[in-house]
């Protein structure tokens, strides 16, 4: 996660996730939180039926 951190700063990141795992408070938002960055939503493709 220090990497992937650190790879938010470039515009060509992205992240293709579940929704559970952007929304959930124990996935992203904490990962956020700890290593401190916000990846922005709008670079990421949500999988809607990625939990199955």
């Amino acid at each position: 996660m220090v990497d992937f951190a650190q790879a938010v700063g470039s515009a060509d990141s992205r992240l293709a996730a579940s929704a559970k795992f952007v929304d959930s408070p124990a996935a992203l938002p904490a990962f956020e939180n700890v290593y401190g960055f916000r990846f922005p939503r709008g670079r990421s493709a949500v999988q809607p039926r990625g939990d199955i």
